[in-house]
Parts: C-alpha cells; structure tokens; sequence
C-alpha cells in the first residue's frame, strides 16, 4: 500500500460509510410511522339493554405503525355505482397510538348494498387514505 494512495482509500471508506448510514435513516424512518389496518365485517349486535340483536357492518381500525395518528373518516367504494360512500360517526375524529384498536359500527342501510363494498377506507388527519382488503363484506358463499 503506497502512501499516496491513503487520502483515496480513506475517501472511499467515508463515501461508503456515510452512504450506509443515510440507507439506514431512511429505512428507519419509514419503519418508523402510523400505519393503519383496516378490517370490516357484518355480525349481529346487541342493543341497549333488552338484548335486541340488529346487524351491523362493524369496521376496526388498528394501528399498527410507532407513531399515533387521528383518524377523521371512514367511508366505503361501491363497485356497481363506483362512488365513494362515507359515514359519519359520532366516535370520529379517534386518536389511536401504538397498537390501539377502535371499533366504528354501521347500519347496513348507511351503506347501500354491504356486498357490493369493494373495500373500506379510513382517512388519517393528515389526509392519508388508509384501504381494507378488497371485498371484506363478501359472503362466505361466493
């Protein structure tokens, strides 16, 4: 190793270091956000005190990221009329932190036909669209 040549080693080391380490945040930092998982399904739920039973299309929001996040809406895409259906509920705006998860129950009527829901979304604060799986309505027959 010529010593000439150590200026040039040492800038190539720096340049390598210095360019792991900026991989490094950036990875770090997008692990390191809110993240919310959006759920739905249809089941039976008791109402007030006398035990009577109605449906409802119950969405669970979670989240799943380090960071807390308020979610402000929560609607549903059709497939047959392809519009945006949203709900207003009564819970919402919600503050989740980490690993909080907040139920939000829905009449079916609200909603239109809850087979046709192609996916349920949740919006964040700060404008953020958060999505469901497609169909989460779908009947276990189809």
């Amino acid at each position: 190793m010529n010593i000439n040549h150590l200026p040039i080693y040492l800038a190539i080391y720096g340049a390598v270091l210095s360019t792991v380490a900026i991989v490094w945040n950036i990875i770090r930092d997008l692990r390191n956000r809110a993240k919310l998982v959006v759920k739905a399904q249809i089941g039976p739920r008791s109402i007030g005190f006398d035990g009577i039973k109605a449906d409802y299309v119950r969405v669970d929001l979670t989240n799943v990221g380090k960071r807390p996040l308020t979610v402000v809406a929560i609607g549903f895409k059709l497939t047959s009329s392809n519009s945006w259906t949203s709900v207003h509920s009564s819970d919402l705006p919600k503050e989740l932190g980490e690993a909080q998860t907040h139920p939000i129950y829905v009449l079916p009527q609200e909603i239109g036909q809850p087979e046709e829901v192609e996916f349920v979304f949740a919006r964040d604060s700060s404008g953020r669209d958060y999505r469901s799986k497609k169909r989460p309505l779908r009947s276990k027959e189809h």
